[in-house]
């Protein structure tokens, strides 16, 4: 494999603000991924593929207890050569769109500091994060894609002034959005449809941490 970077660090704001940003390219040669054939999972060398994206990440502290973090990147990654049996059926992939490979991805957070008269502290967070469209499979197909979606996520922590307790509450997924881990595998051989794995529903906790 072959890969370039190109990148820049930068500080604004008198440092309040950081941003980086990074262009990337690879290119991959015999490059080896599974595929299903029959009812058998088949290691099978793709050829050439490519990959190419732009990435970046942001720190902003607004002021001494607020701060917004911001990260994303788009990816073009496809096979330049590829010609498997999908189902027993040579098929050219060429041009494809590689498994597990979004074209664009966005998460941001936002942190509150709150500083108690005891001298502890309480930690506030809120995180979105959107994933566009992706395939599970190669072959591209509708029935093994992802669909785009956007995850809430919130978590509330208290620390003791000696540091040695937190205790936090989170909740994840909390908008309760529908979507899935893992969609294909050996059932599109048995059911003629592939097995799927729904992912995480809306879901609360709590932890208690202490420190020796």
């Amino acid at each position: 494999m072959v890969s370039y970077e190109l990148g820049n660090k930068s500080s604004w704001l008198e440092n309040r603000l950081q941003f980086n940003a990074a262009y990337f390219y690879y290119d991959y040669e015999d490059l080896q991924v599974n595929n299903i054939e029959g009812a058998l999972v088949v290691i099978r060398n793709a050829g050439e593929a490519t990959g190419q994206g732009i990435e970046f990440d942001m720190t902003w502290l607004m002021t001494e207890s607020l701060q917004l973090l911001v990260s994303g990147n788009y990816l073009n990654a496809e096979f330049d050569e590829f010609s498997p049996a999908i189902d027993n059926i040579p098929t050219d992939l060429s041009g494809e769109t590689m498994p597990l490979a979004p074209e664009f991805q966005l998460s941001t957070s936002l942190l509150y500091n709150q500083v108690l008269s005891s001298g502890g502290e309480i930690d506030y967070r809120v995180s979105y994060s959107w994933t566009d469209e992706y395939y599970f499979e190669v072959g591209n197909t509708e029935e093994e894609a992802q669909d785009s979606f956007g995850l809430v996520d919130a978590r509330i922590a208290w620390t003791s002034a000696d540091t040695q307790w937190q205790v936090a509450v989170f909740g994840q997924n909390l908008t309760d959005e529908e979507y899935l881990n893992y969609a294909g595998g050996l059932a599109k051989y048995d059911l003629d449809a592939p097995i799927t794995v729904s992912a995480i529903d809306r879901t609360f906790g709590a932890s208690l941490e202490y420190s020796f």
